[in-house]
């Protein structure tokens, strides 16, 4: 970190190791600071006594260009750049690129978790600045056809993806963020982004630091920074219509207000309404997740009773530390290509069905909760003009369709 007086040349390099699992060295000339780090490995928790070099940070003024270099950990970051993307075009096993700090009982390495009472061994890849430190935690959660081309992220009630890496919202800094979503799920409350505390477990309507919670009202974006402090779209359209839309939040500045974000979607900006407007300044000891409350504290199901987890698919989740610029943050929102589909490489989740010869049918009724229909691929005949949503996968494309009058 460099001292807060703006005409200072001094450096401080603060450094923080735990059970011995990694540490750093410093050499220093007059002309030249070269900073290494070293993690430890080895089959055992720790006392391993093995390391090997993890980052690597020179600073070289010998001559008159200085010469900077990085690598690892320590890479310098280009905070202008997408500091977290998940594109689900793969899951891994949990443990095949390792988290730092991220240890099980008796390792070095995590290879399961629980989250939210679900039992997670996999992972998707945070392809952002921040590294395999922000590499996601998932289970229950299939990868199909993508929007164009490549894989999207099938998510049901039981799919789980969280971070558990702190932040990387943190008191009043700028983060903007946009992803792609398709549900069907027209009538649910499901949350969609979502980052707050992960010690204690009841969640008070009003507290001192806030969080931030993302979620698909009966289609319609709302977003929480408390209970009682809430925007929320006055677009009636309900975007839980089938069709793969784009939803995307700026902050223009540090500790704006809740009223100053911008949200857009499918490439537009949408009027809000505001109920308790203050400035947003996160909790600093919290954690994200996506499709579901994550490894926040136990009380957020009480605190937005009616919320739930998200179902439909996900794609394309960017996260950046500055406002968005948002034709060029996101250009495909505005490309005039047609969509085309990819085939399945992985098989959905188990509520859905990969016999090619049948196809699950959501039935989206007024007066009950979706449930699926295991039929041949016909029409089904009791769908009423109100509730003229039908979704069909089969092994090759998932697809929404009107059936015929």
């Amino acid at each position: 970190t460099k001292t807060r007086h703006e005409g200072s040349n001094l450096i401080q390099i603060v450094s923080r190791g735990n059970f011995y699992n990694n540490f750093l060295t410093i050499d220093v000339a007059d002309n030249k600071l070269d900073v290494k780090i070293y993690d430890e490995i080895g089959d055992q928790r720790q006392f391993n006594l093995k390391y090997e070099e993890s980052g690597h940070l020179s600073i070289d003024k010998t001559t008159s260009v200085t010469k900077l270099s990085s690598s690892g950990v320590l890479k310098l970051l280009d905070l202008d750049d997408v500091i977290l993307m998940y594109d689900f075009e793969d899951i891994l096993p949990l443990g095949t690129r390792k988290v730092p700090g991220f240890r099980s009982d008796s390792g070095l390495m995590k290879d399961v978790i629980k989250i939210r009472g679900e039992v997670c061994s996999d992972s998707i890849y945070n392809q952002g600045q921040f590294g395999a430190q922000y590499d996601a935690q998932v289970c229950n959660l299939g990868l199909g056809p993508g929007r164009i081309g490549g894989r999207s992220g099938w998510f049901n009630d039981r799919s789980r993806m969280a971070m558990i890496a702190s932040g990387p919202f943190s008191a009043g800094d700028v983060i903007s963020f946009g992803l792609w979503f398709k549900t069907w799920q027209y009538e649910s409350n499901m949350v969609l982004i979502h980052y707050a505390d992960y010690w204690g477990g009841h969640v008070r309507k009003s507290q001192e630091k806030d969080h931030f919670t993302l979620t698909l009202e009966s289609g319609i974006p709302v977003i929480n920074t408390q209970p009682v402090v809430e925007l929320r779209s006055i677009d009636p359209t309900n975007l839980a219509d089938g069709n793969w839309h784009h939803i995307a939040v700026s902050m223009p500045r540090k500790s704006c207000y809740l009223s100053e974000l911008q949200v857009y979607v499918d490439g537009s900006i949408v009027s809000t309404s505001i109920i308790g407007n203050r400035r947003i300044f996160q909790t600093t000891s919290g954690r994200m997740s996506i499709g579901g409350y994550g490894y926040s504290k136990s009380g957020f199901e009480d605190a937005y009773p009616g919320t739930g987890p998200y179902i439909g698919m996900l794609d394309d989740f960017v996260l950046f530390s500055r406002p968005l610029q948002i034709e060029a943050d996101f250009p495909d929102v505005f490309a005039t290509e047609s969509p085309t589909a990819s085939p399945v490489s992985r098989p959905p989740p188990s509520n859905f069905c990969n016999d090619g010869s049948q196809m699950f049918f959501w039935k989206m009724s007024n007066d009950e909760s979706p449930s699926p229909i295991l039929k041949q691929c016909t029409w089904l005949q009791d769908i009423t003009p109100l509730e003229k949503r039908l979704a069909c996968y089969s092994n090759d494309w998932l697809y929404n369709s009107i059936p015929p009058a």
